[in-house]
């Protein structure tokens, strides 16, 4: 997710542990399997979060770009 500077940590602003990141592939899985509903939850989430990330307890957050130097 380098290219687009995103990156999941932990909802707590921590590092995301691997167990949290696998639970959240998984429900991802899930998610695109029921035809992208878990994708389409976050359009009515007030903090717009999808399923992935209420199961396993992460967040997505967008980096500073990278500055000059």
């Amino acid at each position: 997710m380098r290219p687009w500077r995103l990156k999941v940590i932990a909802a707590d602003g921590r590092a995301a542990g691997a167990r949290a990141l696998c639970l959240r592939y998984a429900v991802a899985t899930l998610s695109l399997a029921l035809c992208g509903l878990g994708f389409l939850w976050s359009l009515f989430e007030r903090e717009r979060r999808t399923w992935h990330d209420l199961a396993s307890g992460t967040v997505l957050v967008r980096l500073e770009p990278a500055k000059p130097q």
